[in-house]
């Protein structure tokens, strides 16, 4: 941030977008670098997802955070900054860094095909604990299993053979019910 702020100058910045990503950054120190680069009525937006898809309270998330916890050996704890302690400290940072902090949520439920549930699922894992092309180690793969993800995003991406353009979980995904203001008439 520091080069970016030199190179943009202070009140420079209308608007910053960070994504899900941000849990893997250091939000203290991101929010405080951001201050001085936002305009007068400029400001961050923070999107993040729902409840990850191995935590979610259905059939279909169990089964697939057993799969992970055996493929990882560690139990699978971690929700991405999404639990509303993350969201808090969120908040409290950018309140520290002079920002008025506004919260809205939109709940929605989506179809995944493959390669959305893979790159999901990639993309919350550490690079350090990736499987690469070579490790044998694919998580989305074994016996029976034929996917490879199409995308570049997973690690343990390959072309795909025979990929079912999209699946049907028994249960769909659903982002967890959140408190949003009634509107008013």
């Amino acid at each position: 941030m520091p080069a970016l702020g030199a190179l943009l100058g202070d009140r420079s910045v209308g608007a910053v977008t960070i994504g899900q990503a941000l849990h893997w950054m250091n939000h203290d120190e991101l929010f405080g670098a951001l201050a001085p680069l936002a305009q007068r009525d400029g400001g961050v937006t923070v999107v993040t997802n729902g409840t990850p898809l191995s935590l979610q309270d259905s059939t279909w998330s169990r089964a697939l955070r057993g799969v992970l916890e055996a493929w990882s050996g560690t139990k699978t704890t971690g929700t991405c900054g999404t639990d509303e302690q993350s969201q808090q400290r969120y908040r409290e940072a950018l309140t520290g860094a002079g920002f008025d902090v506004l919260t809205a949520g939109v709940d929605y439920t989506a179809e995944l095909n493959f390669d959305q549930i893979g790159g999901g699922l990639c993309s919350a894992l550490p690079s350090t604990s990736c499987p690469r092309p070579t490790s044998g180690r694919c998580l989305l793969s074994g016996p029976g299993v034929r996917w490879r993800p199409a995308s570049s995003c997973c690690p343990c991406a390959a072309p795909p053979d025979a990929l079912p353009k999209t699946w049907r979980p028994a249960s769909p995904f659903r982002s967890p019910p959140r408190s949003a203001p009634s509107p008013s008439r």
